[in-house]
């Protein structure tokens, strides 16, 4: 790529505004940009960008910068600025949460290349101007502009509407989105458009959906096919298994016919038993007419001699009804006396209390006016004992305030001055106390940090615990990952801490063999032992920390050769015989990292041994993919060129790892050191905080002699205030006296003599008026007694009167409970006899034998003759003979629906058999067209996840491992076709399909990347989005795997790419077709909403240099 000075077009350090005349812009090709590709982006007040504008080249376009810099906000613009949703970002799901900090409104302006064979009727009739526009340059310009919400209120928001425009014509979000699906843009696609925080959502696809969102980033038209597929299937299911009941049901049915046939005829033989017994039940009635007659006739004679006794006895009852109607007569005049007698005692009573309550009135009045004409007699002589007493007060007083002697005002205030002197100097010494608190508050803090430091040191030459391992290696954020999960219970039962800390050697030689046989990434990763683990704990420990899993599958292996034979040949004894700890950890390494298929000896071998172990067994397969003896440890491989096995042989380095709880003597003297030096800390640390103290007890003592100082002020200072308080107390108190006898002398001057006259005169009215009510009280007094011995006689008349009613009323019950006792003896032997006359049961017996025809009759009439011929005709030889029939019927075998049912199951065999046919017909044809579908989509599926599979296996050739993309067909459900991708990091591993816990993170990175690139020559999008997919990746994968992107990307016919990375590898294969965009940040930056002109800073291939 060309180069340019720009310190030719720099005037000056400060100033970065170029030379316009240098800057000459060259014209943009947009014939190389394929249809629907962007060529332009501008924004204006977008996440952290004041103005921006991206350039774009037609084939890779790789985004750089430090983090934060706003890399990942292009592919926000991308996703908003084309009527994506915020939610395939991943990031806020509010559009106005984009807008730049202290901004209100934003700009998104997107420039892609056009395609004037896509009609764009639905945008409207004015939009057809804008391919007949003069200007019009084969390119459409998007615009939507951002608003944030809008206070109208104080509850409420108005967001105003987020408008759209193309080349300048304002349209709707629908209209867009109709556009850009036009373009085969599909930004809700993970395979087209990945963002840096939907990368992890790829890897956890399903392979059945992985399938479909490949298919429809290549072909849509495709898809469609393969969704109608899927649902012709679904009804060709429900259609078959719709046939197969039907078919079973019909014949099902044939079979209940014929036993319904056979039900039928039994029904007959069942008819005519049951027409003998209607005959013998319809018989039934005559004879129980006649046993009733017979019980009517003793009835009758029974009520007859009952109502003939109750009638006797009548007479004797009425000479003492007679007795109590005259009683009952005289009841009303006795209470109506004693009422009025009552109601007169009552009002004599209320006027009694009433007059005794005026009288009690009077007699008060008259004491309230006595002592009021003797208050009026002693006041004059009251006033002026008072007048004299008054003035001895003031003349006290007055002396009092003599004898107080007030201080010199130049005294008062030297003692202010001496007061405030003292306050500041206490301060200052309080300010300095302050300070030597808050150093030796500091100094003891860093005390208890570094003796705490010193416990953990001591602690960590003693302690089991070797987490210290941790820090050996570097790793802070596993560290902390483990302390998270160490402080959850649950969490730590099925959630198992990394081998490096769970399981060690039974002896020290072996260790280096474990360490050499696991990876870096096992080595620390968490042990996850079923599927819920993984989804209860393992996303919470992968989202939060920069860790690895492994999830347990449950397999096992077999060994290669029995445990016997291997020590035959030399060996002690597979890897994993020698290593202890969790059993769960252990098992997750045998899975993994085949532990049990490694086996080692201490001894080294011989030559002749070695190459007894290489040799190809009967299979063509060596007996030991790895081994190790003595420190080597064998790979034997198989190659493809030679057809002969090799081996690699790696020499195991020392290691102080997987050996349990073991302290260098390096790590111990190093412990050592630091607990030296802290101890030199502390002490240093403790002289201080002494010294401190001996400074803080001086100014304590200064304080204290302050304030002796400030006591002995203080309490001059009251003293004065206690004079000045108190004569200021005697003066007021004078002021209140002298007002006092100014009252008293204006009070004696008064005259009282006209007030006593009028008094008297109102007690003499209040005499008279109390003999009156004395008289007046006699009176009523008198009236009340009479009436009280008038209430008493006539208490008395009315107790004999109910004397005489209570000894009429005994005799007349024990006469109502005789007459009520043969009354209910008639009552209900004439209600027998009543309900036996005319029964429901015998009218009912009478309109069953009004129901008979004649020919039924006559039948019957025939029956009886022959009965009664036979003298049986009587109720219970009748009654026999119905029983025995009902029995005889009960224990017959019929069904009375068997008529119906037969009916029925006719006319259901008939529906089956005009169905049948039609299903079939319609069910045919939806395999026919299953098949002609599939025919066409089955070809096209293979040859495309063929051409994928083998771009994808090369593309990992080339990093170094293997990988392959298959068809999944064994399920015969459309809806189960799965799309795997299957990947291969390690030689001694296999195939497995790519996830998101089984493989690191780096892995996962590789292997997406690696498939968005496979998928370049087949997608019909016009551009693709990849954020910061190499994260986690090491520095060899990534130079690889950037090498197979660039050659990828720019190769002729392939679509647009774009790459967002914060980072970038020295000596990077790179390509004349990409364009590096260097994003970055910060006041040494020219701002181009200044000068327009800045945005093309740096931007070479733009210029003609």
């Amino acid at each position: 790529m060309p180069t340019i000075n720009l310190a030719s077009y720099v005037d000056d350090v400060d100033d970065l505004t170029p030379s316009r005349k240098r800057l000459k812009i060259k014209p943009v090709d947009y014939d190389v940009f394929k249809p629907g590709s962007i060529v332009k982006i501008r924004l204006e007040n977008f996440v952290t960008y004041n103005y921006t504008e991206f350039n774009l080249s037609p084939s890779l376009n790789m985004i750089i910068g430090p983090n934060g810099s706003g890399k990942s906000t292009y592919v926000c613009a991308v996703c908003l600025g084309l009527a994506g949703k915020p939610e395939y970002i991943g990031r806020s799901k509010q559009v106005e949460d984009f807008i730049k900090n202290g901004q209100d409104t934003s700009k998104i302006e997107i420039v892609l290349k056009d395609d004037p064979n896509i009609d764009i009727e639905f945008l409207g009739s004015s939009f057809h101007r804008i391919r007949n526009n003069g200007n019009y340059k084969g390119l459409l310009t998007i615009t939507r502009n951002l608003e944030k919400r809008t206070k109208i209120g104080r509850n409420l928001e108005k967001r105003r509407t987020q408008e759209y425009s193309i080349n300048g014509l304002p349209t709707t979000e629908s209209n867009v989105r109709n556009l850009v699906s036009k373009f085969h843009i599909q930004l809700d696609n993970l395979c087209q458009f990945l963002s840096q925080e939907r990368v992890e959502e790829f890897a956890k696809l399903r392979p059945e959906k992985l399938l479909d969102e490949t298919i429809r980033a290549i072909d849509s038209e495709l898809l469609s096919m393969f969704e109608v597929l899927k649902k012709l299937q679904l009804q060709e299911i429900e259609m078959s298994n719709e046939i197969q009941t039907n078919t079973d049901s019909l014949k099902k049915l044939k079979t209940d016919e014929e036993n319904f046939q056979q039900e039928v005829q039994l029904l007959n033989e069942y008819q005519e038993t049951l027409d003998t017994l209607d005959k013998h039940k319809k018989l039934l009635p005559y004879l129980k007419i006649q046993d009733h007659r017979e019980k009517l006739l003793t009835y009758k004679r029974q009520v007859e001699g009952a109502k003939k006794q109750l009638q006797e006895f009548q007479k004797e009852r009425e000479p003492y009804m007679q007795v109590l109607a005259s009683l009952n007569e005289s009841d009303a005049q006795l209470t109506i006396e004693k009422e009025n007698i009552e109601e007169k005692k009552v009002s004599t009573k209320r006027k009694l209390e009433k007059t005794v309550s005026k009288l009690n009135a009077l007699r008060e009045e008259i004491e309230k006016k006595n002592l009021q004409i003797e208050y009026y007699k002693g006041r004059s002589n009251k006033l002026k004992t008072k007048i004299e007493t008054k003035k001895e007060d003031i003349d006290n007083i007055k002396r009092k305030i003599s004898d107080i002697e007030t201080p010199e005002e130049s005294e008062v205030t030297e003692l202010e001055r001496k007061r405030n002197d003292l306050i500041e100097r206490e301060s200052q010494v309080n300010s300095e106390i302050d300070e030597v608190d808050t150093q030796m508050s500091t100094q003891n803090h860093n005390l208890a940090i570094l003796e705490r430091k010193m416990v953990d040191k001591k602690s960590s030459l003693t302690s089991t615990d070797n987490i210290h391992l941790l820090d050996q290696l570097n790793d802070r954020d596993l560290k902390r990952a483990v302390l998270f999960l160490r402080k959850n219970n649950e969490a730590r039962k099925v959630v198992l801490e990394p081998p490096v800390l769970t399981v060690s050697v039974t002896h020290k030689d072996f260790a280096p063999y474990l360490a050499q046989c696991i990876d870096y990434n096992t080595s620390k990763a968490f042990t996850l032992i079923n599927e819920q683990a993984y989804n209860t704990y393992g996303k919470e420990i992968l989202k939060h920390f920069t860790a690895n899993t492994r999830q347990l599958t449950g397999r096992t292996n077999s060994p290669p050769v029995s445990r016997e034979r291997l020590r035959q040949l030399g060996f002690e004894g597979y890897l994993s015989d020698f290593v202890k700890g969790d059993s769960n950890v252990i098992k997750m390494l045998c899975e993994f990292q085949g532990i049990d298929q490694i086996p080692v000896s201490r001894k080294k071998f011989s030559a002749e041994q070695l190459e007894a172990l290489i040799k190809p067994q009967s299979n063509n397969q060596p007996l030991f993919r790895k081994f190790i003896h003595g420190t080597n440890m064998l790979n034997v491989r198989y190659s493809n060129m030679t057809k002969q096995m090799y081996s690699v042989e790696i020499v195991v380095k020392p290691t102080n790892l997987y050996q349990g709880y073991v302290l260098s003597s390096d790590e111990k003297q190093r412990i050592n050191n630091e607990m030296n030096d802290l101890k030199k800390q502390i002490d240093g640390i403790k002289n201080t905080m002494n010294q401190s103290a001996g400074k803080k007890a001086q100014l304590k003592m200064q304080l204290n002699e302050i304030s002796t100082a400030m006591n002995d002020i203080n309490k001059k200072s009251r003293y004065i205030s206690n004079l000045k308080r108190q004569r200021s107390q005697y003066e007021e108190q004078l002021r209140f006296e002298k007002e006092k006898l100014e009252e008293y002398k204006k009070d004696i001057r008064k005259d009282t003599a006209p007030k006593i006259q009028q008094i008297e005169k109102l007690i003499g009215e209040s005499l008279k008026s109390e003999i009156d009510c004395t008289i007046e009280l006699e009176n009523i007094g008198r009236s009340l007694r009479h009436i009280q011995i008038k209430n008493l006689q006539a208490d008395i008349a009315i107790f004999e009167h109910n004397n005489k009613k209570t000894v009429v009323k005994s005799f007349l019950q024990s006469f109502e409970e005789k007459k009520n006792e043969l009354r209910a003896k008639y009552d209900e032997l004439k209600n027998k006899y009543k309900e036996l006359r005319d029964t429901e049961e015998y009218r009912q017996w009478r309109r069953d034998i009004d129901a008979y025809n004649q020919e039924t009759k006559q039948v019957l009439n025939d029956l009886a003759e022959k009965y009664r011929d036979e003298d049986k005709f009587n109720l219970i030889y009748v009654e026999q003979i119905v029983n025995k029939l009902e029995s005889k019927i009960q224990l017959s075998n019929h069904d009375r629906s068997a008529v119906a049912l037969l009916e029925q199951t006719k006319a259901k065999i008939a529906d089956l058999e005009d169905k049948l046919p039609t299903q079939v017909r319609k069910c045919n044809t939806i395999r026919k067209e299953m098949s002609d579908k599939q025919k066409v989509l089955e070809p096209r599926l293979e040859s495309i996840v063929s051409g994928i599979g083998r771009k994808f296996s090369e593309l990992f050739k080339d990093v170094g491992t293997a990988g392959g993309v298959t068809l999944n067909r064994k399920s015969k459900l459309f809806s189960d076709w799965k799309l795997e991708i299957m990947v291969q990091f390690r030689d001694e591993g296999k195939l497995s399909g790519l996830d998101s816990h089984t493989q690191s993170g780096g892995e996962r990175a590789v292997s997406t990347v690696l498939y968005m690139i496979a998928l370049q020559k087949f997608t019909q999008a016009p551009f693709r989005v990849v954020d910061e997919i190499n994260q986690g990746m090491d520095t060899n994968f990534e130079r690889l795997v950037h090498k197979a992107m660039v050659q990828n990307a720019c190769e002729e016919g392939t679509s647009q790419y774009f790459l967002i990375t914060p980072k970038l590898l020295t000596g990077l294969n790179y390509h004349e077709k990409m364009r590096i965009h260097c994003v970055m940040a910060g006041s040494h930056i020219p701002n181009p909403s200044e000068d327009i002109h800045m945005a093309h800073l740096g931007e070479v291939s733009n210029y003609d240099i």
